[in-house]
This record gives C-alpha cells, sequence and structure tokens, in this order.
C-alpha cells in the first residue's frame, strides 16, 4: 500500500472526515471550495483593476462550464482553485504593493498545489518573475519561514519514502519513462483546445433532446469565439502596456541625453521594477501563456485538467 502523490489531498479531506465518515460532505466542501474560488476571483481583480473589473471576472467564472463540471466531484485537482487565487494574490502583494511577507505564503502554497496536482509546478515562474521583480521586499526571514513551511508540509510523505527506499517515486515515474522513449514531442493545438474549453459557456453538447442546453445552444455558441476574442484582446493590450516606453524628464544637456542612454537593458529593468502594475500584469501574463507554450508540444497525453 503506498500513495503516489504527496498527502495534501489527505489534509483537506480531513476536514470533513472530522465530521462525517459521509463522502457527501467532501462533495460539499469541494462544492465550497469553487464559491471561494469565485469570490476570491472578484476581490481579487477588483482591488487591482476595479470594481466592474471584478465583476465581469466573478461571473466569468461562477458562469464557466469547466467550473460547473469540476466543482460537483471529489477529485483533487478541482480542489486547486482557491489557492491558485490565492497564490496569485500573495504575488500581487509583493509586486504591486511591494509588502513584505509575501514569499512564505507563496511557497507554502505553491508548495500545496503541487501536491493537488504536478501540473502546478509550472506556476514556479511567475514565483520566479515575482521575486525577480519584488527582490528588495524579501528578507532572510521569508527565505528560511519559507523552507520550514515547505518542509513541514512535505515531511511526512518524505519520511514515507525514505522508509520505502522511495518506492512510490519509482513507481510513479516508471510509466513516464516508457511513455517518453516511445514519444516525440510534437507542436499541438490540443493544449490551446483544451484552454479555450475552459472559456466556453457549455462543455459537451447533451444527448438527449429535450435537454435545455439544446435549445440555447444556437445561442450561446458564439460566446466561444467571443471569449476567446476577449482573452486575446486582453492579453494584447497587457503586452502593449507592458512595451510603452516610459516618460521621460526634460534632458538639460547633452552631458544628461548622454548618460540617459547608457544603461540599456538594466535601465529598462529599473524602469519596469519601478513600475508595480507593469509587473502586475507581467505576472498575469506569464500565469497564461507558459502553460500554453509548455503544453503545446507535449510528450504525454494531454488532459484537460492539467489546465485547470
Amino acid at each position: 500500500m503506498g500513495i503516489s502523490n504527496p498527502p495534501g489531498v489527505i489534509y483537506i479531506l480531513l476536514l470533513p472526515a472530522l465530521f462525517s465518515a459521509n463522502p457527501v460532505w467532501a462533495a460539499v466542501q469541494q462544492g465550497l471550495f469553487t464559491t471561494v474560488a469565485v469570490l476570491l476571483t472578484y476581490f481579487f481583480v477588483r482591488r487591482y483593476y476595479g470594481r466592474l473589473a471584478g465583476i465581469v471576472a466573478a461571473l466569468l467564472y461562477a458562469t464557466a462550464a469547466s467550473t460547473i463540471h469540476y466543482g460537483r466531484f471529489i477529485w483533487q485537482q478541482n480542489m486547486m482553485s482557491p489557492f491558485v487565487v490565492l497564490f496569485m494574490f500573495t504575488l500581487f502583494w509583493g509586486v504591486v504593493d511591494r509588502r513584505r511577507g509575501w514569499l512564505a505564503p507563496a511557497v507554502l502554497l505553491l508548495g500545496l498545489l503541487v501536491q493537488l496536482h504536478e501540473s502546478t509546478a509550472l506556476l514556479v515562474v511567475p514565483l520566479l518573475v515575482a521575486i525577480a521583480l519584488a527582490a528588495k521586499t524579501i528578507r532572510r526571514r521569508d527565505l528560511a519561514l519559507s523552507a520550514i513551511l515547505l518542509f513541514i508540509i512535505y515531511a511526512p510523505y518524505l519520511l514515507w519514502e525514505i522508509h520505502t527506499n522511495f518506492a512510490d517515486v519509482h513507481t510513479l515515474l516508471a510509466p513516464a519513462k516508457v511513455h517518453l522513449s516511445n514519444n516525440h514531442a510534437i507542436i499541438s493545438s490540443q493544449a490551446i483546445d483544451f484552454y479555450r474549453l475552459f472559456l466556453s459557456p457549455y462543455g459537451q453538447q447533451p444527448t438527449i433532446p429535450g435537454s435545455v442546453i439544446n435549445k440555447v445552444i444556437p445561442w450561446i455558441s458564439r460566446l466561444r469565439a467571443i471569449m476567446l476574442l476577449l482573452v486575446l484582446c486582453g492579453a494584447a493590450t497587457a503586452i502593449l502596456l507592458l512595451l510603452r516606453p516610459p516618460a521621460r524628464g526634460t534632458v538639460k544637456n547633452k552631458e544628461d541625453e548622454e548618460s540617459s542612454r547608457r544603461g540599456g537593458i538594466r535601465r529598462w529593468w529599473t524602469n519596469f521594477r519601478a513600475t508595480p502594475a507593469a509587473g502586475g500584469l507581467l505576472l498575469l501574463l506569464i500565469w497564461q501563456i507558459v502553460p500554453l507554450l509548455v503544453l503545446s508540444r507535449p510528450t504525454i497525453i494531454l488532459q484537460p485538467h492539467y489546465l485547470i
């Protein structure tokens, strides 16, 4: 008897198990997690981009077919959504708000997310970018606390693996090695298709002729293209804002003009780090783009929940 995944899901499922052995309450907890994720989405977007943007983001997330589907049953990947939003919250605390003490919660949340599903390891990229942008807010005790918290949540799993000579790790990696040796990476649009599915107002078309969804599909099917267009427009706007040159002061003489041209990338990086809003936009872009880029050339069979 063993466990291929770290025990993060067990920690979470212990909460309803404390009160009842009936798995229905675990499903209720999952529904609450999804509801909390919607609320956190509203508060996150409202805080940094305004009330209207927060309402729109929360409504789109709450009514997406994938949100409703994955929020209705017990599965460890389904539990990630509120923790992902909290993770982005902590990154924004450091990069946009320039507050201290954000690193340890971010590392703790990332460690828990990786325990829920390995695909969230890609979130280490926005974490590293946040560290680079908010390096001055990080103290030595933040690094120490991050390491301690990460050790605490992984200690039981590490002790078990040491006791079993890492049997579960070998079991987990063996099929992956066989699959990787028999498959070559190819460019695929499957990740983008799954991404579009998560933006869709409905999932698979029902096979029951009398389903209400069949009656409204002609009206809402256009929303798939509209949602993708909105995402592309938002990404393009964010990129344009990031590439917008910073305002320059009046150059008094030639020496000042020559000195202003020096530094190149270093000067651009300094100006970029001095603009918290730009750092926030960069984090959002990386959060959405990196998984698509990595999964666009897969060596494994992709699943929709990899993009949860």
